[in-house]
């Protein structure tokens, strides 16, 4: 599982991040792409901010008399898992092409460019463009249907046509007079497209039958066009933006990850702390071995971050925009 956590906290001009304890960076070179770590403001306020917290626990202590290690693990534990519900975190997309496109790469130079994790990070690309282009094709002709051949088939915007027609009988109010003329009422409330074919079989006889035209429009009533239910299509509304409102803050949390993610170039690859004197004594599976491994979000190069902007962000918030505009 990779530790996408981030927690953040404006400290000035600077931000309190999570920082990496490694000290062997991979592809330390003057680049936007992988830029030489050095110390920078940030790592100082964190230093302060770990020995305010440490004077704390301190003063404290001296005052509850002696805590034992285990207590102080937790009470820091505490602390931070407080400062984290406080001030924010982010998080990185786990079930999502876009999840791995961003995460893959990242693998892929902390691997040193391995040639299978690089290949995967291509096809992480290949499979997040793929699903761009169908979905907004999709949500291209979806929209165009909605609003251009909608409108060469006569269908007027339903807005809350019918929606307080409630009555059986006719009240003659004026609020509830449908496109055909006629008062609405639930018996004969119908779709777009059954009253648009109702209102042709009708118009068809009095065609055929001319001199029948005044018995037709007695006889054959087409019904009318309007809202069936306001109720359900108020619920259904609030589920279709309960998912919208859940894709807005994945975006968000993706613009929040590139942006408190370190500008150094750090790895994503770590030894598990557990593991270090682990000897192999017999066979071991795949399973042992990559869970002997921690794979936590750190510091991204500035070229990587805009790369990731134009290519996932972007995107993202022009598909979203699209699907609330399509509904």
């Amino acid at each position: 599982m990779i530790d996408g956590r981030v927690g953040y906290q404006r400290l000035g001009e600077a931000e309190y991040h999570q920082s990496s304890d490694i000290d062997q960076r991979a592809g330390e070179q003057d680049s936007p792409w992988c830029a030489a770590p050095e110390s920078t403001e940030e790592e100082a306020d964190y230093l302060k901010i770990s020995a305010a917290s440490s004077d704390a626990l301190d003063k404290q202590s001296s005052l509850d008399g002696d805590i034992a290690p285990l207590q102080r693990q937790a009470m820091a534990k505490l602390m931070g898992g407080y400062q984290l519900s406080k001030f924010g975190s982010c998080s990185i997309e786990s079930g999502s092409v876009y999840g791995a496109a961003l995460v893959l790469p990242q693998l892929a130079r902390s691997m040193m460019w391995q040639r299978d994790f690089t290949i995967e990070a291509l096809r992480s690309y290949v499979f997040v463009f793929i699903a761009m282009a169908l979905q907004s094709l999709l949500l291209t002709m979806l929209s165009r249907h909605e609003t251009v051949l909608n409108g060469f088939a006569g269908q007027m915007f339903l807005c809350d046509l019918g929606a307080g027609c409630g009555n059986t009988e006719d009240t003659g109010d004026a609020s509830c007079r449908g496109p055909a003329g006629t008062t609405i009422t639930p018996p004969r409330l119908y779709s777009f497209d059954i009253w648009s074919a109702r209102t042709f079989m009708r118009d068809s006889m009095k065609v055929i039958f001319p001199d029948k035209a005044d018995d037709i429009d007695k006889f054959v009533d087409p019904g009318e066009y309007g809202m069936e239910s306001y109720w359900c299509r108020a619920m259904c509304c609030l589920l279709f933006m309960m998912t919208m409102v859940q894709e807005a803050r994945n975006i968000i949390n993706m613009a929040w990850t590139l942006y408190y993610l370190p500008h150094n170039c750090e790895s994503w690859i770590l030894d598990s702390p557990e593991d270090e004197d682990m000897t192999v004594d017999g066979p071991i599976n795949e399973h042992e071995l990559l869970e002997s491994i921690d794979l936590q979000a750190s510091g991204m190069p500035p070229g990587w971050k805009i790369w990731n902007v134009l290519c996932l962000l972007i995107p993202k918030i022009f598909i979203w925009k699209l699907t609330a505009q399509a509904g």
